[in-house]
């Protein structure tokens, strides 16, 4: 059964922001997802859909980034806005999926809201930027501010997917980014802005609810040495994809199935 996603928009003293809910589980369940082009929301029956496996047990609630972000907006303070969010909707322990910079605000919720989180996902992420992959959040940044959405997009795509899932998809998502506007990307380049100099793994040893990282062999942002570092820091679980790059949690059709036992067991 599908469920039914609602987007909806919280205000509180300092910021408003958009998110997703689904489901009608007692449970908590916290998306936190990577940088988009394209807001989430726009997709959230898509996402609704693609998570229906979690709609009887959980409430789901997918967090965008605040709206009207600034320039240097960080990862700590995207973290501290979502735990905000968090508490302005009366969640708490809750179960939190993070995936790439997605994944990144989850180790910060972890380490600065640890009351927040009683079970973590992370996916196709990292403890820190690293070296290697800065360059490629750089290319991203000048596109964006360049308004060179095509080359954005391009640059985006061939970083994120494998080149099978491409084969079948590559012109609809490049035709479906056509229309992006200014603002969006200069949020874009906030967001890939964010990324550069992150490094949390001093402290991710502080997090102490059980974990599950998940990575990928192909992953062209985020390499599987990334993936085994975070699950022996956190003394966490680790499963690493073959055969599947950065957009693991999109294309490897089991890879649902791994939150959902991980967050039973």
């Amino acid at each position: 059964m599908n469920y039914k996603a609602e987007i909806k928009n919280i205000k509180t003293d300092s910021f408003s922001m958009d998110y997703i809910v689904f489901g009608e589980g007692k449970k908590n369940f916290v998306m936190l997802p990577g940088i988009s082009i394209k807001k989430v929301s726009e997709s959230a029956q898509a996402v609704a859909n693609s998570y229906s496996q979690f709609c009887e047990e959980y409430t789901v609630y997918v967090f965008e980034r605040k709206d009207n972000i600034e320039a240097g907006y960080s990862i700590e303070k995207m973290a501290d806005d979502t735990a905000e969010a968090m508490k302005f909707l009366g969640i708490k322990n809750a179960y939190v999926f993070g995936v790439s910079q997605g994944g990144m605000i989850a180790q910060c919720l972890a380490i600065n809201h640890p009351k927040l989180v009683k079970k973590l996902v992370l996916a196709s992420t990292s403890a820190y930027a690293p070296k290697e992959t800065e360059k490629l959040f750089f290319d991203w940044i000048t596109y964006s501010l360049k308004g060179e959405t095509r080359k954005l997009v391009a640059c985006f795509l061939d970083n994120i997917y494998t080149e099978n899932f491409l084969k079948q998809y590559r012109d609809f998502l490049l035709n479906l980014y056509e229309k992006t506007s200014s603002d969006e990307l200069i949020r874009f380049s906030i967001l890939s802005s964010a990324c550069i100099g992150f490094d949390v793994s001093e402290k991710l040893s502080s997090v102490n609810c059980p974990a599950l990282v998940i990575g990928a062999e192909n992953d062209l942002i985020f390499n599987s040495e990334k993936a085994y570092f975070l699950a022996e820091v956190l003394k966490a679980n680790v499963y690493i994809y073959k055969d599947f790059g950065h957009a693991v949690y999109d294309e490897a059709p089991d890879f649902k199935d791994k939150i959902e036992g991980f967050f039973k067991d």
